[in-house]
């Protein structure tokens, strides 16, 4: 049990302690007047404790803060971008986080500026992902806290498939389970289900619909795998199990990352190639997720 689990789940220590003190020093009377400021000293510590960001001040790391700091903001300007629009309330949201985590002028300015470059076209989010991972992986509370954030950003706004798509490969990059899989997810969406199989057996009908249309006009061609067949990009069989395609989706992953790339000295068409195939790998991946229902 450590400090944050210490203070957050007992908070009895200061009362203990004072009512101790409090007896040795004047007896019965001393008791219940240690109590009383024990209570004040437990609802201090508590409340320290129990802050959302205290695991951001508590790391001794300032790198490490730093990278967390830049990536939580650079990716909630992505996902505030993603469908086309900036909402007020996604700005709104951004300060509110701003303000909670007592940022001082200096940092307020990098975050914004971090917001502002994760808007942008040429954001690599695939990257940050990664370097953040490289430097929080061992720090599950730094992890969860940089995935509720995102999320929470989510929910202030409207839930589109483009959003689910970013937040489904922030999970990935941890190695954590899709969306579709956490329960906080299901409690807050329980629509989502229905309105994807809807939308999936409409999309199914009109791709019927558009098949024999094609089949009518052309003789059937002989079949070949599509090039953006996922099972063809992550080199492995559609019978492949759940531990075969992630071995895959990461040997394809750390072949094609542009961080190896960008370490070589590569070009930047050599490194917008790998951006781009990395993209294609991740999506792949995702989509035999989705069909296989992990």
């Amino acid at each position: 049990m450590n400090l944050y689990q210490l203070f957050t789940n007992k908070s009895w220590w200061g009362k203990l302690i004072g009512a101790f003190f409090g007896f040795l020093i004047a007896g019965p009377v001393g008791a219940v007047f240690g109590i009383l400021v024990g209570n004040f000293f437990d609802r201090g510590l508590n409340l320290h404790f129990s802050h959302p960001f205290w695991h951001y001040h508590s790391e001794k790391n300032p790198e490490i803060r730093r990278i967390f700091l830049e990536t939580m903001f650079a990716t909630l300007g992505h996902i505030a971008k993603i469908d086309g629009h900036v909402s007020p309330e996604d700005i709104q949201f951004a300060n509110t986080i701003i303000e909670q985590m007592k940022l001082n002028a200096s940092q307020e300015k990098l975050a914004q500026h971090w917001f502002s470059q994760g808007k942008s076209v040429q954001f690599n989010l695939d990257l940050k992902l990664y370097n953040l991972h490289k430097a929080i992986h061992n720090k599950p509370f730094l992890v969860r806290l940089f995935m509720d954030m995102q999320y929470q950003f989510v929910k202030q706004g409207q839930l589109t498939e483009k959003k689910i798509v970013i937040l489904n490969a922030i999970l990935s990059q941890f190695q954590l389970a899709p969306l579709y899989q956490h329960q906080q997810f299901t409690r807050d969406y329980p629509w989502y289900f229905s309105w994807q199989q809807s939308s999936q057996h409409q999309n199914q009908s009109q791709n019927y619909q558009q098949h024999q249309n094609h089949y009518q006009q052309q003789p059937p061609p002989a079949y070949q795998h599509s090039i953006e067949d996922p099972y063809t990009i992550l080199n492995v069989t559609s019978t492949a199990n759940k531990t075969e395609v992630k071995r895959a989706y990461r040997r394809k992953m750390s072949h094609y990352h542009p961080d190896k790339l960008i370490a070589k000295g590569a070009s930047a068409s050599s490194i917008k190639t790998a951006t781009e195939k990395t993209q294609q790998i991740r999506k792949a991946y995702e989509k035999i997720c989705s069909l296989k229902g992990w």
